[in-house]
């Protein structure tokens, strides 16, 4: 039997798409014994220490002021670092210019562009012009918030404050209750504060009103506080990570993440978001990632170029440029 050419064109078309069938069959046979493995990528860091200038190794908490210099606060100092070189202040007795005291917990920019240290003695203002500090000596600061019409929110010698700088007159906040505040994070319309027995509660500045998360089940230290989508996720010295679901005012469900998650340590010090939208989250023993819903840790490793400069995280910070600054216990 004799075949014509379009018999050969039907035949080698039939064969091509039998082909194609057994090849999209197996490629998904593949796909599902074999899931697609995640593309996340180990983030390259440059480190930054005492060699290179910086006052002291220990960084507690590190942000950006509208001229895009960074500052470290540290345990032995205040630095700054113009992307070339860093200058240092520090305590200078007698001197009531200088800043009120060496060991810097937090540093803050205010939305007029005011650089803030909050030391273990008070409150410092940096004055650009004079390259001079104004000082409060109100106690040890913990934590640094905006309010309104540039006034702060202050949690100093155990107490929360609303401090006016142009008066330098401080407000008693009291919450009452013997409740200690610790950290506290501004939020659009809202304050949120926590205490040293590690409550959580939501504060509207603007009528007074304070009520209790009675969903954040942990009596654990809250060291930060970091609104982001329809969450708020907070963490804790031992208790891991929690994230609170949020629907206007109320809480409508919590999840609490721990080691046994897939978090590097149950002690989380610091969150950011990078501008993929990945959760930052860095720890006593590493930083976590949390990418598509995914833990991705990342560890210290003295072989490795290019590795974190030590494991315990205290303070991140993403700048103008959306690079990511982690202060840890090593620079």
């Amino acid at each position: 039997m004799t075949k014509t050419h379009s018999d050969h064109i039907r035949l080698r078309s039939a064969l091509l798409k039998s082909a194609l069938r057994s090849f999209v069959f197996s490629l998904l046979l593949f796909l599902l014994v074999n899931p697609p493995v995640s593309a996340f990528r180990t983030p390259y860091f440059s480190k930054l220490s005492v060699e290179d200038g910086l006052s002291q190794s220990t960084v507690f908490s590190v942000c950006q002021d509208s001229l895009g210099m960074m500052w470290f606060g540290t345990m032995d100092g205040l630095s700054r670092y113009d992307g070339y070189d860093f200058k240092l202040w520090r305590r200078t007795p007698g001197d009531s210019t200088s800043i009120s005291s060496d060991i810097v917990r937090h540093v803050f920019v205010d939305g007029r562009g005011r650089l803030w240290a909050g030391t273990s003695e008070g409150l410092s203002l940096y004055r650009r012009a004079t390259d001079s500090f104004n000082n409060w000596y109100v106690g040890d600061v913990s934590s640094i918030a905006p309010a309104d019409d540039g006034q702060l929110f202050v949690v100093a010698g155990g107490k929360l404050s609303l401090f006016n700088p142009e008066t330098g007159l401080w407000s008693d906040c009291g919450l009452g209750g013997g409740v200690v505040p610790q950290t506290l994070c501004r939020d659009g319309a809202v304050l949120w504060i926590s205490s040293t027995d590690g409550a959580l509660f939501r504060c509207d500045p603007s009528s007074g009103e304070i009520r209790k998360v009675p969903e954040l089940q942990s009596s654990a230290k809250i060291n930060a506080i970091f609104p982001y989508g329809e969450c708020l996720w907070v963490s804790t010295e031992g208790a891991g990570l929690w994230r609170l679901e949020m629907s206007g005012r109320n809480c409508i469900g919590a999840t609490n993440f721990t080691q046994k998650d897939g978090l590097p340590s149950n002690f989380v010090r610091s969150l950011q978001v990078d501008e993929g939208g990945c959760l930052w989250i860095g720890t006593y023993g590493g930083l976590c990632i949390l990418e598509d819903g995914v833990f991705n840790n990342v560890y210290s490793d003295a072989f490795k170029e290019g590795s974190l400069s030590q494991n315990s995280v205290r303070s991140i910070c993403r700048d103008n440029q959306g690079g990511m600054w982690l202060g840890t216990y090593s620079g």
